[in-house]
């Protein structure tokens, strides 16, 4: 996120304009990332923490798949959700 606000203070350099529809993924905590998603943003991210085990499965346990980040997608733009995600 430090890198994204470096960017966004670089006189000229547009990194996110207006839009419609902003998703943010981080692994990590949703603090600072409403700068970026906006109200009517999507964040997929940790909302708590303190867990405790091997990479894939904390991923796994706290939402970090392919499926979760492409239906919050699609629920930021209204679209129903598709077979098999």
């Amino acid at each position: 996120m430090e890198h994204l606000a470096s960017l966004r203070a670089t006189p000229g350099l547009r990194v996110i304009g207006p839009a419609d529809a902003i998703e943010t993924v981080e692994a990590g905590i949703a603090m600072g990332w409403e700068r970026y998603t906006g109200a009517g943003g999507a964040f997929v991210g940790m909302m708590g923490f303190g867990a405790s085990a091997p990479g894939g499965v904390v991923l796994e346990k706290f939402g970090f798949t392919p499926e979760t980040v492409v239906r919050a997608a699609l629920n930021l733009l209204g679209k129903p959700e598709v077979e098999g995600v």
